[in-house]
């Protein structure tokens, strides 16, 4: 016995002399310790030219050949991946997350780039791609086909990506547990950027070993162009180009001087260039997001991350498996340090690198497992190793291997089958069901309908969908005049109002717009919404029987629809404070005509009509069409560029009796004014105050005229008459052509020496004064005053030489020290008439 351990001891001796020394028995130079341990562990290759002694091709690398089971098994758990990830794949309907990059997709190249810039927290590339996928179609199918491929790619690119780093049993494991991954498959079923970030990001971490290993032009290529690629899908990608950068920062002391000017620090340029795709995006946008809390703590960074570490390491559809899952998880981190530290950090580096950068950032925007879907790869290789090092028998591996995944498909297709493959499945904890309220709302939408939603951006989801199941598109709407009822309908998924502030003063309005909608005919509960509808009687137009006359029409969604003459692509925003009606779609008119009905025997010349509006952006169309009778419509107000006035204040004049005064208000949103949420919403209307005068012939102007510093009509027994308030007073009004005009006026004066100049757009036409004290309204000053009128705009000034409460006071200036009013003169005639023929007019007050 003795004997035959001698002969084992001095063979071992004589081939390691000869593996040392070479064939030719000279001894060959061996680099550093540290540099032959990165070697022998695969990380670095042909960084060290094979001169140096060190061999290209490491046994313990990606160790163990591949048998016809292996290859069987990867294609077993490659096929239940794609069932997994494939079965009933448009059955759900599409979330919240979804349709937001539908809704975007739709709108040109520059809306894209512009919600990027101003209201999204994403860089706009996805949507691009997403626009370019649109022409597969449009069915839930369809969009989302491309993320399922790339989850099933996923499953056996995560095979390849273990096999260079390990035994085929640890990769069928990491493989295995990808394709039963709750979290992956949640992913992959869904249109967004995550399935194809953990795709790439597989394939950027196989391809990074690959050119440390061997830094060739190729290799560097498709490494540049695959960061290129992956840097389109999010901000968070540069999380894992810059882990890439850090980990062949670390390999360069031990490569060769050619190698790293030749191959490494070219990469590193080109990586630093292709940052620039996201970079200045996202500094751009950093901390602008609606939700962004810088106040966040490292503390409460560090924690989030535990937590989705915790629900990321469930990965088996069972519950309390996430315990497994650390178990495993530790067990592979403490036997990659101990056999294959060099790998250990490589993987570690694609966990802690990113989650430090977010930690030190404070991050805390939206942030769940799916925003770090990226450390999957890294996360999954870790415990395939914990279940290879508990598993050390192949067949054993191979059985566990072929089981997950088979077991998650019976658990996923029974007792589980509502999590993923019902149409209201909860995928990330989102409940809309967008498709099943389009469903619901097929019956309801008769002609003319209108449908109302508590929410406003749901509209374009549910509308996504009845495009596709109809042909009704709820931006496309008509209410006509002849119309007796419209078919309205109300889709809420909660309180029709919210306001935490005010919990009872939003619930009695709620409750007031269901009582003043009428009669329900139908309430249809969903599981996540409920539709109520009615049919609400048609009243169309408002009567002047009396004047004054006052009146208001608002947004108010029954009054709305009861009283408006005629309506089409409009929608109506609901609002405890006040409802407001705007286009239904970006770049098409949405307009809405009130018609009044003259029952009064009087002239009704003077109407005051005041427009309240809302806007947030530029660009806007804003337009009021006035028409009497049977008349062409004419253009009243046009929202300026520089308007910044909430309210349009026009003064409208009529020359001859009429019956119907019809006013229409068109609006228009274009796309420059992006939404987060595709509503386009930013100019609206709110309500419309209207007044008619009494007619008065002495102090009614024949043009309309917008009046600064002139006081209301006010009756006395000794007559009726308007103040004059100093310094000066203003009238102003609007000729579409030049034409000869009138100013006539009389005037009580109450103040010794007063004197008055007459201005017409600036140049002092007549002076008059100094006028003595006059009695009470017992005797006055007639003024007549020709000139001519220019085209456009004109103002008459009356610049009065003293006033009530004028600093320093002329004497006898303050007549009226009770009174806090700045008087001047009080006019019983105050008279514009144009001194030809006589045409309605209009003017817009100004702001």
């Amino acid at each position: 016995m003795l004997h035959y351990f001698r002969v084992l001891f001095w063979s071992g001796r004589v081939a390691v002399k000869r593996w040392r020394d070479g064939r030719d028995g000279l001894r060959t130079p061996r680099p550093s310790c540290r540099k032959r341990r990165l070697c022998q562990s695969g990380m670095v290759g042909q960084a060290f030219p094979p001169a140096a002694g060190v061999p290209v091709d490491n046994p313990l690398i990606g160790s163990g050949r591949e048998t016809s089971r292996d290859l069987l098994l990867l294609g077993l758990i490659v096929a239940v991946g794609f069932v997994l990830r494939f079965a009933e794949l448009g059955t759900p309907g599409l979330i919240r997350d979804e349709a937001l990059v539908l809704i975007a997709a739709e709108h040109g190249p520059l809306y894209i780039w512009l919600r990027a810039l101003t209201t999204d927290a994403h860089p706009p590339y996805f949507y691009y791609i997403v626009k370019a996928l649109l022409f597969m179609g449009h069915s839930d199918f369809a969009l989302r086909l491309f993320p399922a491929a790339a989850g099933t790619l996923s499953v056996y690119l995560l095979y390849r990506l273990g096999r260079r780093l390990f035994d085929p049993g640890t990769s069928l494991i990491a493989a295995a547990l990808l394709a039963a991954y709750p979290l992956h498959l949640q992913m992959s079923r869904l249109l967004r950027p995550h399935p194809f970030i953990v795709c790439l990001t597989i394939l950027a971490m196989a391809w990074l070993l690959d050119f440390i290993r061997d830094p060739s032009r190729r290799n560097l290529i498709r490494l540049a162009v695959l960061n290129a690629a992956l840097l389109l899908f999010h901000f968070n990608t540069l999380l894992i180009v810059g882990t890439e950068a850090a980990c062949l920062l670390a390999v360069l002391p031990f490569a060769s001087r050619e190698a790293v000017l030749r191959r490494y620090l070219p990469f590193l340029g080109i990586t630093g260039l292709s940052l620039l795709l996201d970079l200045p995006l996202l500094l751009l946008r950093l901390g602008k997001f609606p939700g962004f809390d810088l106040n966040l703590s490292m503390a409460w960074t560090l924690t989030r991350s535990v937590v989705n570490l915790d629900k990321m390491l469930a990965f088996f559809p069972l519950p309390w498996v996430n315990i497994v899952g650390w178990a495993l998880f530790a067990v592979g981190v403490v036997s990659l340090f101990r056999t294959r530290r060099l790998a250990g950090l490589y993987l570690g580096a694609f966990i802690v690198l990113p989650l430090g950068v977010l930690v030190l950032a404070k991050y805390g925007l939206f942030y769940e497992p799916w925003h770090i879907a990226f450390i999957i790869p890294a996360l999954l290789l870790f415990c395939a190793r914990g279940a290879r090092a508990l598993l050390p028998r192949q067949g054993a591996v191979q059985l566990a291997a072929a089981l997950v995944p088979c077991l998650a498909a019976v658990l996923l297709f029974t007792v589980r089958h509502e999590t993923l493959y019902a149409m209201n499945s909860s995928i990330f904890g989102y409940e809309e069901c967008y498709k099943k309220m389009a469903i619901h709302l097929q019956p309801f939408l008769k002609s003319p309908s209108a449908v109302l939603f508590n929410e406003s951006f749901e509209r374009n989801f549910v509308n996504w969908y009845l495009r596709q199941f109809t042909s009704t598109d709820l931006a496309r709407n008509r209410i006509l005049p002849t119309d007796p009822v419209v078919t309205t309908t109300l889709v809420a998924n909660g309180p029709i109002y919210s306001d935490q502030d005010h919990p009872e003063a939003v619930r009695q309005a709620a409750d007031k717009l269901l009582a003043d909608c009428g009669a329900r005919t139908a309430v249809d509960a969903l599981s996540c919404a409920t539709i109520t509808a009615w049919d609400i009687a048609r009243r169309p137009g408002a009567v002047i029987d009396a004047l004054p006359y006052k009146d208001s029409f608002d947004a108010y969604a029954p009054d709305f629809l009861r009283t408006v003459y005629q309506a089409e692509n409009v929608q109506i925003l609901l609002s405890p404070l006040a409802h407001t009606i705007a286009p239904a779609a970006y770049d098409q008119p949405g307009r809405f005509t009130v018609r009044f009905e003259n029952k009064t025997r009087a002239k009704a010349s003077d109407m005051a009509l005041d427009m309240v509006l809302r806007r947030s952006g530029k660009g806007h169309v804003f337009q009021v069409f006035c028409a009497y009778d049977d008349e062409e419509p004419r253009l009243v107000f046009d929202l300026p560029p520089d308007w910044t006035a909430d309210t349009a204040r026009i003064r409208l004049q009529r020359r001859k009796p009429f019956q119907h005064l019809s006013v229409t208000v068109a609006m228009a949103d274009p796309e420059s004014n992006v939404s987060f949420y595709g509503v386009s919403d930013s100019i609206r209307f709110e309500k419309m105050d209207v007044a008619v005068s009494e007619p008065d012939e002495a102090l009614d102007a024949d043009v309309a005229v917008d009046m600064e510093q002139i006081g209301e009509i006010e009756t006395v027994p000794e007559g009726r008459y308007r103040w004059g308030f100093g310094p000066q007073s203003a009238m102003r009004f609007h000729l579409e052509r030049p034409e000869p005009m009138r100013l006539e006026l009389a005037c009580n004066n109450p103040i010794p020496g007063q004197t008055m100049e007459i201005l017409v757009n600036g140049v002092v036409l007549a002076k008059v004064g100094p006028l003595a004290a006059q009695p009470w309204l017992a005797q006055t000053t007639p003024v007549r005053l020709d000139f001519a009128g220019q085209a456009g705009d004109n103002t008459v000034t009356l610049r009065y030489g003293a006033y009530n409460h004028q600093e320093p006071a002329a004497p006898g200036g303050t007549f009226a020290p009770d009174d806090g009013r700045r008087l001047a003169l009080a006019f019983t005639t105050l008279k514009l008439s144009r001194a030809g023929e006589q045409q309605d007019s209009f003017v817009v007050l100004a702001r």
